[in-house]
């Protein structure tokens, strides 16, 4: 794939679009929190975040470091498999937690470039 985000930062806003996290590289910031979700990614350059999440619209924004620009891919996954705690989307790619806090991990994997 041409055009990747070699160095990407991962936002996290709340449905009023106010920051709540950011990241850039996992290692830094969270690293013990994101190890321990199992979906750890797997290059240090990738960004993830760990998050409690209350019912509510959020939204994930990635963009490169220094302003960079580039293709990249966002993961989400529910760290609690019980029903009570669920993710939905939208068709804008907003995504929203229903019924209860509902922990997440969010992060970015390293695409190739072809």
């Amino acid at each position: 794939m041409s055009g990747v985000l070699l160095d990407p930062v991962l936002e996290l806003h709340d449905g009023q679009g106010s920051l709540i996290f950011q990241n850039d590289n996992w290692r830094s910031d969270q690293e013990q929190q994101i190890i321990d979700s199992t979906v750890p990614p797997l290059n240090d350059k990738e960004a993830a975040i760990v998050a409690t999440l209350p019912p509510g619209a959020y939204t994930a924004i990635v963009h490169g470091t220094g302003s960079t620009t580039g293709v990249a891919l966002v993961e989400v996954y529910s760290l609690d498999p019980s029903p009570r705690h669920r993710l939905r989307r939208n068709d804008y790619g907003i995504w929203y937690t229903s019924t209860s806090a509902t922990p997440v991990v969010l992060f970015l994997p390293r695409m190739t470039a072809v």
